[in-house]
């Protein structure tokens, strides 16, 4: 955990800070309730990381920590073992977690704006190709084009301007998830 610890600590200092709202953040007492796999360096030290989210019949990508001088292909290597692990479980869905559209089915002025908003994702959705995934559509609905931009615009700041991170709001919800999963059995 401690070399955990460093590499999500290397990987928010090159990235400038974790994100927020649907994006996991690394936290001890958040990880220890998923599945974890794990890359090390021909010394032996950490060097990457990825966790899911477990349930009995899907996992879903959620944290991805590399540090800066990991080989190329490492974590493309986790997930194809973490794909492994989970088709030997008999896990029947692994999810890589959402990727936004580029343009957002916009057109005109809107679709650039939508295009230059989200257009880091482009390389989420590359990355994520590689995998031969079967994509499948994500909405989200309002009742009109301004309550739309609200809730956009919510979503955005939730994700580039998180609230401090609280492990005590954390360890009651991974409580409350085991008993519904046990309660499912």
């Amino acid at each position: 955990v401690a070399a955990m610890e460093r590499v999500a600590q290397a990987w928010c200092n090159a990235n400038h800070q974790e994100r927020g709202f649907s994006m996991g953040r690394w936290s001890v007492d958040y990880v220890t309730g998923q599945r974890v796999f794990t890359a090390y360096t021909d010394t032996g030290e950490l060097c990457a990381f990825v966790t899911f989210h477990a349930a009995r019949d899907e996992w879903t990508l959620d944290l991805l920590r590399v540090v800066e001088r990991c080989t190329d292909g490492t974590i493309y290597a986790l997930i194809c073992h973490a794909l492994e692990h989970a088709r030997a479980e008999g896990v029947s869905r692994l999810s890589l977690a959402a990727v936004p559209q580029p343009d957002l089915g916009l057109t005109g002025w809107k679709k650039r704006i939508a295009v230059r908003l989200t257009g880091r994702s482009t390389g989420l959705a590359q990355f994520k190709s590689a995998f031969a995934p079967r994509w499948e559509q994500r909405y989200i609905a309002a009742k009109g084009v301004v309550p739309l931009a609200i809730a956009a615009l919510e979503i955005a700041v939730a994700i580039h301007r998180p609230s401090p991170h609280r492990a005590d709001r954390i360890a009651p919800l991974r409580v409350a998830m085991r008993s519904l999963l046990k309660a499912r059995q």
